[in-house]
């Protein structure tokens, strides 16, 4: 059996691993089926003073949309409040902000659609608004950023993100008859709607009506077949019971409020040609139990009290979590780092509904699992769910004694399978790769890199400078030209100005997180995929992400191994992965940084439960001066697959037809 460690091997023992975790407010997933008992019918808010009054006091079983929309709509605009949160937004992406200018490009090629952005100017232009609605002012920041289409951004005035809203019809776009189609992939109401199509969606085309809803709300990429995905029901690994589960997607399952307290539906079911209308309630779920009995207490003890009460703080128990995506590369032993969220198992949700699929073949990681295919035994599949893991040593010993094995059976062929990979550590990135490309150099699969600069980014890094393993501590990178750990702070003092879309911006030169580099494992040396490119193949649906994106680039344009994206639009290109960005913190964060440094902030706290994420580092294509998240040839994947009501809901059936058109018979 083959034992890896990585320990004796880190150039930097400070930069052993890179941890990728980020809360993205702008959505919600929810790892565990909702139990859908439909709100009550919602009606007006008995007559009352205090909307959240009403809402505080009503038991949570009781509580509707309405009430919660009153409560919301009924905090008054505080301007000093939006003083300093705006003031402090607008700092982080004038100042810190990476893609401040990078986001102005326009006519960004396929199968990008987003379109430029100027962040700083619309935060300035929402600072000349009046507004009479604090929730309206809260909300309208996290959209602006939100039309970013970056994934490691983001904005969320916590008390605003209280409830989950769900419905109880999943949806999914297969292509039926040669076209494509909004279906119900699921109804939890049991009404025998599986199956329908959704002709209309509050009156529009269903299939527009999405596409509009996820331009408008959701950030998660810059390709709107990939937010589609990201919008519509998907499959999802659960390495606790081995098994594939169905999860709602953003546009049934929401954390921000709703545009109204229904959607209306036209559904043609099969074997009929008969328009049903159905009009369903989004059924509430709160996110934290915290006291509150008016609109003042609402703002003192939801909006204002920290996430961890002390034991003084009225009384909270924390229910659901808003989306927590693992996207961003951060330094593993940094201050940043954050854990992920997930439902808490107290909160009396029933287990999903599990989707049969393939056996296990070997041992699931944390990571990864490894199936063969009944029909195809040459083919193997390597699913790798998440780059977040807590044992990178363990992981990779795992997949190596398992793929030993697939070949021992007789499996010459690997898919490697990155579906709703949202990113974790970013040796991982590298490492996983290797496994399949042994480097040859220390550089062979890293990314050039680079952050913002400022006066006070200089001062803070000064300050710094080897004591905290972050991202604003020179030595936690790697000098891309000398290729050494730095062991000073040049590579915050020695600036170059970049002038991208008219405007000029300081950064630092080009450096690397500091790479990590696998010995060579002999056991892998004799597999027939082994730096055999003609035998692996790359599967995606675009939601690939961070660090997953950057293992894709390093399959792909490294190692020139051809990949297939699934779902998107049919007939559209379709990106294989999804901001590579490169790192990300959050502004109170920084600004704990500067406290403990004993420098100045910039910026001040946010007065409200929540934070601002911004990614801090961009990577780019060797020799490229266009940051990756924006160099769009890149992306496209070399062939597009459309969901089909068969391999929507069994992903061997995917797998397998992957595996025809690779590798025919």
């Amino acid at each position: 059996m083959v034992v890896i460690s990585l320990k004796p091997l880190f150039l930097s023992a400070s930069l052993a691993s890179l941890a990728v975790v980020a809360t993205t407010a702008q959505t919600t997933t929810i790892t565990h089926t909702l139990p859908f008992h439909p709100s009550p019918t919602p009606t007006s808010s008995p007559p009352t003073h205090d909307a959240c009054g009403v809402l505080g006091t009503t038991p949570i079983s009781e509580v509707t949309y309405s009430q919660i929309e009153a409560c919301y709509k009924s905090v008054p605009f505080n301007s000093q409040v939006a003083a300093t949160t705006l003031d402090s937004i607008i700092t982080i992406f004038k100042d810190f902000y990476t893609f401040r200018d990078s986001a102005l490009t326009s006519s960004l090629a396929s199968p990008f659609s987003a379109g430029p952005v100027d962040i700083v100017r619309e935060l300035e232009t929402i600072g000349r608004t009046k507004y009479t609605s604090d929730h309206q002012f809260h909300h309208e920041l996290s959209l602006a950023i939100i039309s970013l289409k970056d994934a490691h951004a983001s904005y969320a005035a916590q008390c605003y993100h209280n409830y989950i809203f769900a419905q109880p019809l999943t949806l999914y776009a297969p292509v039926v008859n040669g076209r494509q189609v909004i279906q119900i992939y699921s109804d939890y109401n049991n009404r025998n709607y599986d199956g329908c199509t959704v002709q209309t969606i509050d009156g529009e085309d269903a299939l527009t009506h999405i596409n509009a809803w996820a331009n408008t709300n959701m950030g998660f990429s810059k390709d709107a077949g990939v937010q589609l995905n990201q919008a519509l029901a998907n499959l999802k690994f659960n390495p606790t019971n081995g098994t594939f589960e169905t999860l709602n997607g953003d546009f049934s399952l929401r954390d921000m409020l709703p545009e109204k307290a229904y959607i209306d539906y036209g559904l043609v079911c099969p074997n009929s040609t008969t328009v049903v209308p159905i009009r369903d309630a989004w059924s509430i779920f709160p996110v934290t139990q915290i006291e509150f009995n008016s609109v003042q207490t609402f703002v003192q003890n939801v909006c204002e009290t920290p996430p961890t009460a002390s034991s003084g703080s009225p009384q909270k128990r924390q229910l659901f979590q808003p989306k927590v995506h693992p996207l961003i590369p951060q330094v593993k032993k940094n201050p940043f780092k954050q854990a992920n969220i997930i439902v808490d198992d107290a909160s009396g949700l029933p287990p999903p509904e599990p989707i049969r699929s393939a056996a296990v073949f070997g041992t699931p990681g944390q990571a990864a699992v490894v199936y063969r295919l009944d029909q195809r035994p040459d083919v193997g599949v390597v699913h790798v769910w998440t780059h977040d893991i807590d044992d990178e040593d363990a992981e990779l010993t795992n997949l190596v004694n398992n793929l030993v094995v697939l070949s021992q059976n007789g499996t010459r062929n690997i898919i490697i399978d990155f579906q709703g990979n949202f990113g974790g550590l970013v040796s991982f990135a590298s490492t996983f790769v290797q496994l399949f490309f042994p480097n040859k150099g220390s550089l062979d699969k890293t990314l050039p890199s680079s952050l913002r600069v400022t006066e006070s980014i200089q001062q803070l890094s000064s300050a710094l400078w080897n004591s905290s393993s972050g991202l604003y501590d020179a030595t936690s990178f790697y000098d891309y030209a000398d290729q050494h750990i730095y062991t000073n702070n040049d590579l915050f003092m020695n600036v170059t100005t970049s002038i991208r879309n008219g405007r000029s911006a300081n950064y630092t030169e080009t450096a690397t997180l500091d790479p990590t580099v696998l010995p060579a494992i002999q056991e892998l040396a004799s597999l027939p995929w082994t730096n055999n490119a003609a035998n692996i193949r790359l599967l995606t649906d675009g939601r690939c992400g961070s660090s997953c994106s950057m293992s894709t680039f390093f399959l792909t344009q490294f190692n020139k191994v051809i990949s297939y994206a699934v779902g998107g639009t049919s007939g559209a290109p379709l990106s294989s992965s999804s901001f590579p960005g490169g790192a990300v913190t959050s502004l109170n964060k920084v600004h704990d940084l500067y406290v403990a440094a004993n420098v100045p902030s910039p910026f001040k706290p946010l007065p409200y439960s929540g934070d601002v994420r911004y990614t801090a580092l961009e990577v780019f294509a060797p020799g490229s001066s266009v940051p990756l998240d924006y160099d769009t040839k890149y992306f496209a994947s070399d062939f597009r697959l459309d969901y089909s009501p068969q391999n929507a809901k069994r992903r061997e059936v995917m797998w397998e037809q992957i595996a025809a058109s690779a590798w025919p018979l």
